[in-house]
């Protein structure tokens, strides 16, 4: 009778971990897969061409925290080991975007307006894509394939593939730039810039951090031309 019991005992705590662990995994997969409208994204930058870094790797960007809410957005990013930071503010209801930029304690930012922000749209190389049915989790979430295509500085057909989620709800998200026509959160991608591909993938999403103060600048910035702003990330 004793063995029985023991025996029936353990299975019990056996049945009862199983569970609490399934509870845990699901809780936490809930949590990690909820549809906010709302929050903080986490992205890690790699490079997928490391033959076009010229400085050390130590001193390039590896994170970008992107918070969000129905029409604003803030990216803000820290490179050489703290020395230098920027923040982009995006605004779809007044149609404005604010690049900041922190170096060494000197503050500058240059704003665009709509009719800036479209002539930069237009110098951008036209970028085909291809919607597709095809899903993989980034992040918790189901992300669809887009296959993009277009061309470099020498005519060369550039073939790649970005993802996005419709789960979570940011409607304007890509209202400016090379993705806008890709209706959802894009939570894999590439950019280039100053000749250096970077490539996002999402880690993690909270549905934290997205209060008013994060879309507004703290401090003084001095305002300069946005081809002097971008002399400072060509010198960097």
């Amino acid at each position: 009778m004793a063995t029985n019991f023991k025996f029936s005992f353990i299975h019990t705590l056996r049945i009862a971990s199983l569970l609490i662990f399934f509870f845990c995994f699901s809780a936490c997969k809930n949590l990690t897969t909820e549809k906010i409208n709302m929050g903080t994204i986490e992205y890690e930058i790699t490079y997928p061409n490391p033959s076009e870094v010229t400085m050390s790797m130590d001193l390039m960007p590896k994170a970008v925290s992107f918070r969000f809410i129905e029409n604003k957005t803030s990216s803000e990013i820290t490179a050489g080991m703290g020395a230098l930071k920027t923040i982009v503010l995006t605004d779809y209801e007044k149609k404005t975007i604010v690049q900041t930029l922190n170096l060494l304690g000197k503050k500058y930012k240059v704003d665009f307006n709509k009719t800036e922000i479209d002539s930069l749209n237009k110098v951008e190389p036209e970028l085909k894509i291809e919607l597709t049915k095809e899903v993989k989790k980034i992040a918790g979430y189901d992300c669809y394939k887009v296959k993009c295509s277009t061309k470099d500085a020498n005519g060369a057909l550039i073939n790649y593939e970005v993802y996005y989620t419709k789960a979570i709800n940011a409607p304007h998200v890509n209202w400016f730039g090379i993705y806008k026509d890709i209706d959802g959160m894009l939570m894999e991608y590439i950019v280039k810039r100053y000749g250096i591909t970077m490539k996002f993938t999402a880690k993690s999403v909270s549905p934290d951090g997205a209060e008013d103060a994060a879309f507004e600048l703290e401090g003084e910035y001095k305002e300069i031309p946005a081809a002097e702003m971008d002399g400072y990330f060509k010198m960097y």
